[in-house]
């Protein structure tokens, strides 16, 4: 086996194994980015790859259920280059593409039928998700019945399941969770097995697409004026049209913004206007060509580690801190990061005067990236 073999075959264990930890366990071990680099770099590798289609495995608790159309993901930009390139590809009708806020939430289609809801779901691998229509029914700002949507023998809704930052720190201030994020926290209360866990927290919901059997749109301006119309009682989120020279500053806008939502944005969806040419563009695997998400970069700094120690958690487990160098990050002052475990002081290979990379996992949760400079004991 050649040495590129085997990092593919490391990079495919990788993989599953993070995105079945952030998908399906709510237990991220490395932030957004670091798993964006070993997908980019498996896609590299082998751009064919198998794995890059999965989206993690389909949770093993619970009732499967299959979607009636693919729940897909998107491909990812992180320039200008890439979206001009990503437009001139593929609008043709397209006289513009539509602009919205990437919620960081956990993707969930809801099925109403004759304005009833009959069944809500998860992503899973696309095309099998998890039945959490019990739990969805417990979530407040989800109506179970939607006078407009009456006359509409089927419509499935599109969203993102999330936690406001502020009810998220009420919930960290009252010890009801030692350390997580608004995401993680949400998509535990949603997977929950009692209704009733679900129902303790508040969760909200932020439509981004719909689908209704009796009526096509040419459009995705279309569609947005059909949804504000018939889906009262849902926060639609927010949407505008875009020429792609105009694109840089709409997005330098949205990154100061998002420091001050009370919900997390990790990026923003570009959606090309016309249906038909996101039809034309056809699929990669999971991802709609006719789609694409632009990434935000993380802010990221470098500070010195203090001291190490170990601290005793509210169950009585060990979790090693670094003391940090007080740094500002994302609007808030780091000095305290924690290290997780063992396992993870030892990968870093961190020690007590190294300098190190840190930002805020989601934007919420201060983490390590990596080690830049160690310490120099001789000195």
């Amino acid at each position: 086996m050649t040495k590129k073999e085997e990092r593919v075959q490391e990079l495919e264990g990788l993989v599953r194994y993070h995105a079945d930890l952030y998908f399906n366990q709510s237990k991220p071990e490395i932030s957004d980015a670091e798993y964006d680099s070993l997908v980019d770099e498996l896609k590299n590798l082998d751009p064919t790859n198998p794995v890059l289609q999965e989206s993690g495995a389909v949770p093993s608790y619970g009732r499967e259920t299959k979607h009636n159309a693919i729940m897909g993901s998107l491909d990812k930009a992180y320039s200008l280059t890439e979206i001009d390139k990503w437009y001139n590809n593929y609008a043709i009708k397209s006289e513009c593409f539509i602009v919205t806020p990437k919620i960081d939430g956990l993707a969930i289609r809801l099925n109403y039928r004759s304005g009833k809801l009959i069944e809500a779901a998860t992503r899973g691998n696309h095309y099998v998700g998890m039945d959490v229509t019990d739990n969805v029914r417990a979530i407040k700002s989800i109506p179970r019945y939607i006078p407009t949507l009456a006359a509409y023998p089927d419509v499935e809704i599109r969203g993102e399941i999330y936690m406001l930052k502020s009810v998220f720190q009420s919930i960290l201030d009252a010890g009801v969770i030692e350390r997580a994020n608004p995401r993680n926290t949400a998509s535990g209360f949603i997977m929950a097995k009692d209704p009733k866990d679900t129902a303790s927290y508040q969760l909200d919901f932020l439509v981004y697409d719909v689908i209704v059997a009796s009526q096509e749109f040419e459009t995705e301006k279309d569609k947005r004026a059909w949804m504000t119309t018939n889906l009262a009682g849902f926060d639609l989120v927010e949407a505008q049209a875009v020429f792609p020279k105009d694109f840089q500053p709409l997005a330098n806008a949205w990154e100061v913004r998002r420091l001050k939502l009370d919900y997390e944005i990790d990026g923003l969806v570009l959606s090309l206007n016309s249906t038909a040419d996101q039809d034309e563009a056809g699929w990669n695997g999971k991802y709609p060509r006719g789609k694409l998400a632009y990434k935000f970069k993380p802010e990221q700094k470098t500070t010195r580690v203090l001291q190490i120690d170990w601290q005793v958690g509210r169950t009585g487990r060990l979790t090693p801190m670094a003391r940090l160098e007080p740094v500002l990050i994302s609007g808030s002052t780091v000095s305290n990061i924690t290290l997780h475990n063992y396992k993870r002081v030892m990968e870093l290979g961190v020690e007590e005067g190294d300098d190190v990379l840190v930002g805020k996992s989601g934007d919420v949760i201060p983490c390590v990236y990596s080690v830049v400079k160690k310490w120099n004991k001789k000195g």
